[in-house]
C-alpha cells in the first residue's frame, strides 16, 4: 500500500504516545549513570543489498555529556521504497512500505525510518544530533524530536547490483559463469593464485565490503585483469602476506577508511589509488607517523600508509628504546620488503 511518507513517520511517533513508559520499565533496568539529555545518537544499520530483507534489527547508542548510555529504546523500525525515476527528496514523494518478506530491488531509492522513546533520565532536546551510518539525519520529512521520542532517518540511494559470493568455489563459479560485478560478504582466504580477467570493454568490480578481509597467502597470485577493479570499501580490509602477490592490471578503488595491508610482493598497486598500506616491521625501537592517522594496527602489527589521500608521502621517525649516549639518528631509506631491527647493543640494522 502506498503512503506518503509523513503519514508513516506520525504513525511510528504515535505508536510511541499510545504506548505507557512504564511498559518498558523492567525491574532489571540500569541505574542511570552517567545522567542527562541525550545529545547523540548513532545507529547502524545494514546498506541494502540486492535480493536481500531489510535490516529490522539496527545497531544504535545514545551519549550524554557523560557518556554512552547502556539502555534498552525500544524502537519501531519501518522500511519504505520509491521508485528511482519518481524521487524528489520532498515529503510530497509517494513512498511504498515494505512488507515483512519484501527484498531489496534494482531502481529504488530506500529509507529507514526508527522511532525511539524518551526515557525518564534522558530526554531528547532540541540539541540533539541523529546519524544513521555516520550520515546525518535525514530530517526533511519531520522534525527528529517528538513529545515522546525522537524518529531518526536514513536515505539510501539505489544500490549496486552485486553478486554476493562467500567461499572461493562461489568466487570462482560467479567468474566462470560471467556474474558480475561480485561482492565478497565474508572474510575469504585464497587457496590458490586466481585470474580475474574479462574481455568486456566495461568496467566490472571485485568488491570488498565493510567489515571483510580477503587474504591473499604466502605462494597465492591474485590477477585483476585491465577491465576489472578491486574495490576496497570503507572498513574493508585486503591483506597480502609475505610471499603473496597482487598483480593489478585494472584500476584500484581505495575508498575512505578502506585499506591494504602488505606483507610482500605487489605489482601495479599504485593505480588510481587513495590510500595503501605497507607493514613496518621494527623490533627495540619506538616509531611516530606524520600525519598520524596514516599508522594503524592490524592483527597485533604495525603499518603505516605510503601516501595520504592528497598524495602527500608520510614521515616516518625510528627511536631506538635505550639510545647509546653520544650519539643520534638523523634519517635512512628503507624498502618496503625490508626490516629495520634494533639490536640489544643499540645498533640499527638496515638492510
Amino acid at each position: 500500500m502506498k503512503k506518503r511518507v509523513l503519514s508513516v513517520v506520525l504513525a511510528i511517533c504515535m505508536v510511541l504516545v499510545l504506548v505507557p513508559t512504564a511498559a518498558f520499565a523492567g525491574e532489571g533496568d540500569p541505574e542511570p549513570v552517567p545522567s542527562g539529555p541525550v545529545e547523540r545518537i548513532r545507529v547502524t544499520v545494514d546498506d541494502p543489498v540486492i535480493g536481500r530483507v531489510p535490516d529490522y534489527n539496527p545497531v544504535y547508542t545514545m551519549e550524554t555529556s557523560e557518556g554512552s548510555v547502556q539502555q534498552d529504546w525500544t524502537r519501531i523500525t519501518k522500511w519504505c521504497k520509491i521508485l528511482e525515476d519518481a524521487y524528489t527528496g520532498t515529503k510530497k514523494d509517494i513512498w511504498t512500505e515494505m512488507g515483512a518478506n519484501d527484498v531489496f530491488e534494482e531502481g529504488y531509492y530506500y529509507y529507514v525510518g526508527i522511532a525511539f522513546e524518551n526515557k525518564e533520565n534522558y530526554p531528547f532536546t532540541t540539541g540533539t544530533t541523529a546519524t544513521v551510518n555516520l550520515k546525518p539525519n535525514y530530517d526533511v520529512f519531520m522534525d527528529i524530536y517528538q513529545e515522546s521520542g525522537a524518529c531518526v532517518f536514513g536515505i539510501f540511494e539505489p544500490p549496486e547490483m552485486l553478486y554476493p559470493v562467500s567461499t572461493e568455489t562461489e568466487l570462482r563459479t560467479s567468474i566462470d559463469q560471467g556474474k558480475i560485478p561480485i561482492m565478497v560478504e565474508k572474510d575469504l582466504t585464497l587457496n590458490d593464485s586466481l585470474t580475474i580477467d574479462s574481455a568486456q570493454t566495461f568496467w566490472q568490480k571485485l568488491v570488498i565490503p565493510q567489515g571483510v578481509t580477503l587474504t591473499i597467502p604466502q605462494g597465492v597470485t591474485l590477477t585483476i585483469g585491465q577491465a576489472w577493479d578491486l574495490s576496497v570499501r570503507k572498513g574493508a580490509k585486503v591483506l597480502i602476506q609475505q610471499g603473496g602477490t597482487l598483480n593489478n592490471d585494472g584500476g584500484l578503488e581505495i575508498y575512505s577508511g578502506g585499506k591494504i595491508y602488505v606483507d610482500g610482493k605487489v605489482i601495479g598497486i599504485s593505480k588510481r589509488m587513495s590510500a595503501v598500506y605497507y607493514l613496518l616491521n621494527v623490533e627495540n625501537a619506538s616509531v611516530s607517523v606524520e600525519p598520524a592517522e596514516n599508522i594503524s594496527e592490524y592483527n597485533g602489527k604495525t603499518y603505516v600508509s605510503a601516501r595520504s589521500d592528497s598524495g602527500e608521502s608520510s614521515t616516518i621517525t625510528l627511536s631506538p628504546d635505550n639510545p647509546p649516549a653520544g650519539y643520534w639518528f638523523g634519517g635512512w631509506n628503507v624498502s618496503s620488503d625490508s626490516t629495520a631491527t634494533v639490536g640489544t647493543d643499540n645498533k640499527f640494522t638496515m638492510p
